[in-house]
């Protein structure tokens, strides 16, 4: 399920963009891609955290990420759908598919 659920705390914080150039590698927080009612997926780095069989509407602290899985809602559970999203950072050019004829083609 696609993140709906609110992020409570997250202990630590990014830290400020300074000279690359002799500098350790930066340090980025753990960051809570997943939320469902029984489940919280966490990237840390290259490592991925998949915790499931969680209680639904709880405050948990996973690993020092504090979240809440969602409340689950009343009733039989009918389907389950998927979303996917493609970003393209530093495109210029948005709707242009080669040889097709979709639609506008907008441009940075």
């Amino acid at each position: 399920m696609a993140f709906r659920g609110a992020v409570v705390g997250q202990t630590g914080g990014r830290p400020a963009r300074t000279s690359l150039v002799n500098s350790p590698p930066l340090s980025v927080p753990p960051e809570v891609t997943t939320v469902a009612d029984d489940e919280v997926v966490i990237f840390d780095g290259s490592d991925i955290r998949r915790y499931t069989e969680l209680v639904p509407g709880t405050e948990l602290n996973l690993d020092g990420v504090v979240v809440r899985t969602l409340d689950r809602p009343a009733g039989e559970l009918l389907c389950r759908f998927a979303t996917v999203n493609d970003v393209h950072f530093g495109e210029t050019l948005c709707g242009l598919l080669e040889e097709f004829d979709v639609g506008p083609v907008l441009e940075v």
